[in-house]
């Protein structure tokens, strides 16, 4: 510290600091990510925030201190051009944020640009421009609702970072529906130490009352998921856009034993089900499942979800199918009887399936079936309580989680390869919301049981009738006796 310039340097940068603390201070759970990007300086700093946490000052902060005391180029980008003018620029947030004795010149309000006396910009814009950001060298950036980016700009922009070994930081609510991206960029940020999430009351300046006002009135309207996602700041999947929002994984999900010790004592009674959804240029999904015809009851027991195109021919397919149905109840006595169904668009599976490996496939006349009422029956079933998936079946908990309408309300063909299977299960086994009586004598279809005497007494209840003689009643597989 005997060193001038080193003082003189330090004596700068306090100065600049405690000018820009002058106008902006960050609350207690806003100081922990900026120690990761100003102290330890990591590559990715990933934040998941509720609504009123302060992510816009948060942002401005970072930007207004790279470019006070770093000379370069620094970026704030947003989903759209339009919308980063909106969040930030217009507002004048990031204008008016630090001291103006420090700018060159007046904000260009066309470009979005600020320029620094010492020779640093900050620039603002969207994603939807990403051609324009092929082989820039940034500094540093930040990245505003990534989860609405277009996949693109991650594409074009990421490579820039080497040249300076450029700092990313990333701040947003959490996605409605899992996003790849999005999902890896938090995972890289979690091994770096730089992913955090905090809830909207982790701002000590917001108004506690509004809050319980704003949870109180989205839960009284069921859009508890709204709360937990948009100021809880909690990654959890639909909302009002949810195609099938009645599932609930700590009411749908349960332990693989224990279906299958539940389902051992009727297993012969059951219909046995894998449903094929067969794709070589995108995903191939099989479904394992059980039903009881009586009670309307499904019972998913486990998947198979193939994305790398090497794996999707019949060739491999098939097996994995047969060591799925094996293993699902290795310690059962008997045989158990499985009914396999395809999606007819796929008939080349069916023919190879049936030449190469001897396994039978039926088509599911799914043309036959509107699309939007067989989601009304998985609907119902998760309603009723009709519903069952093992914890194996995770990929199709998955997809129920992010089958969203699109923003025209539609349908997307997205993302639903298992539940289509789980449409084709339930019109293969001809299932509806009304209980099927389970006949007391499944061989002969006459009430029976043990003896003649409980027989008798059984069809006394049935036909409600006080006295009744063995001569009555003949049994058509069996002679009677005194």
């Amino acid at each position: 510290m005997n060193n001038p310039m080193v003082r003189a340097d330090l004596y700068n940068y306090a100065s600049l600091l405690d000018s820009l603390h002058s106008m902006w201070q960050p609350h207690p759970s806003q100081k922990l990510p900026l120690s990761k990007v100003f102290k330890e300086l990591l590559a990715f700093v990933f934040l998941e925030c509720g609504r009123k946490w302060g992510k816009s000052e948060f942002e401005a902060y970072i930007l207004w201190r790279w470019a006070m005391t770093r000379p370069g180029g620094y970026y704030y980008f947003a989903p759209f051009q339009k919308q980063a003018r909106e969040i930030l620029w217009a507002p004048r947030r990031l204008q008016n944020f630090g001291p103006k004795e420090l700018l060159a010149k007046k904000p260009n309000d066309t470009e979005m640009r600020i320029n620094f006396k010492n020779g640093s910009f900050i620039k603002v814009d969207g994603s939807d421009n990403f051609d324009a950001y092929r082989g820039i060298n940034p500094h540093g950036i930040v990245n505003d609702e990534f989860k609405d980016f277009r996949p693109e700009f991650w594409v074009a922009m990421e490579p820039n970072l080497a040249s300076f070994k450029a700092q990313a930081v990333f701040a947003g609510t959490p996605p409605e529906v899992e996003n790849e991206q999005f999902e890896n960029i938090a995972r890289e940020s979690k091994l770096l130490g730089g992913y955090f999430s905090f809830p909207s009351w982790a701002n000590p300046h917001i108004d506690k009352d509004w809050l319980r006002n704003k949870r109180s009135a989205l839960y009284s309207r069921n859009e508890g998921v709204i709360w937990e996602r948009e100021y809880g700041g909690r990654r959890v999947f639909g909302g009002p856009g949810a195609i099938i929002p009645m599932f609930d994984r700590s009411k749908h999900v349960i332990p693989h034993e224990q279906i299958m010790d539940r389902l051992s004592k009727d297993k012969h009674k059951l219909i046995w089900l894998v449903t094929a959804d067969p794709g070589t240029a995108t995903t191939f999904a099989v479904l394992f499942s059980a039903i009881n015809p009586y009670t309307q009851e499904i019972f998913h027991l486990d998947c198979l979800y193939i994305e790398d195109q090497a794996d999707t021919t019949t060739s491999r397919i098939v097996p994995m199918i047969s060591e799925v149905r094996e293993g699902l109840y290795p310690n059962w006595d008997g045989v158990i009887e499985w009914t396999q169904v395809y999606d007819e668009a796929a008939t080349w599976f069916c023919i190879e399936a049936l030449t190469s490996f001897d396994e039978p496939f039926i088509p599911t006349h799914k043309a036959q079936n509107k699309k939007e009422d067989g989601l009304s029956l998985i609907k119902d079933q998760c309603i009723n309580a009709k519903a069952v998936l093992s914890d194996r079946c995770d990929k199709l908990a998955w997809e129920i989680e992010n089958y969203v309408r699109d923003k025209n309300g539609k349908i997307p063909k997205l993302r639903d390869h298992l539940i289509d299977c789980w449409r084709y299960a339930n019109a293969a086994a001809g299932l509806c919301l009304a209980d099927s009586p389970e006949p007391k004598n499944t061989k002969t279809g006459h009430y029976r049981a043990f003896t003649v005497e409980k027989d008798l007494e059984a069809i006394r209840e049935e036909i409600g009738q006080v006295e009744i003689s063995e001569t009555d009643f003949v049994f058509p597989d069996m002679e009677f006796t005194q």
